[in-house]
């Protein structure tokens, strides 16, 4: 049995790009009775990398169950690679829900593609609109890091807040149409 909803741990990561490159922010978030808890750990400067990836993992031993949206492939293994090159043990949650792949069983005949602003889009009914796509990211960090103003870290901040967010509704509209509860 998966356990009460209190263990699992809404999990997405942004990053700087590509595999190596730093975590800038941790998005976390935790069921309290009927009410999703988003804890985020943005960096201010990449020297705190190490500071929010061990909050992370004792947040992770705190909840040892993982919901992801392609994070068997991207959010746990970057997450594990950041804290091997800091030397730190690996976490490895006792289960990982990746909410992709019942998407794609669920959903790839009826949507155009399966990224996460999609299925929101058709299958929650909460588009984005014109939040920061995932792609610039990066680019809006690098323009926090050069000039020091902390007006883009909003948008990044915003947009990790839904991912996060929208994890929750997705395994509750998924496990609505798998077990109809």
């Amino acid at each position: 049995a998966a356990g009460p909803k209190e263990e699992l741990l809404f999990f997405d990561i942004e990053t700087l790009g590509m595999m190596h490159s730093p975590i800038i922010l941790f998005g976390c978030g935790v069921c309290e009775g009927r009410t999703l808890r988003v804890t985020q750990y943005l960096l201010r400067d990449i020297s705190e990398e190490i500071a929010a990836l061990e909050l992370v993992a004792e947040m992770m031993r705190a909840h040892p169950a993982l919901a992801t949206y392609n994070g068997r492939s991207f959010d746990l293994p970057f997450t594990n690679n950041r804290l091997a090159y800091y030397g730190e043990r690996e976490c490895r949650p006792a289960l990982h829900f990746d909410l992709l792949h019942p998407a794609r069983r669920l959903f790839r005949e009826d949507l155009p593609d399966c990224c996460l602003r999609t299925v929101e889009e058709y299958v929650l009914g909460c588009g984005r609109g014109e939040e920061l796509p995932s792609y610039l990211v990066p680019v809006y960090y690098q323009k926090y890091l050069r000039t020091g103003d902390p007006a883009p870290l909003k948008q990044i901040v915003d947009h990790n807040r839904s991912d996060v967010t929208s994890l929750a509704l997705l395994l509750a509209r998924q496990t609505e149409m798998v077990y109809g509860t």
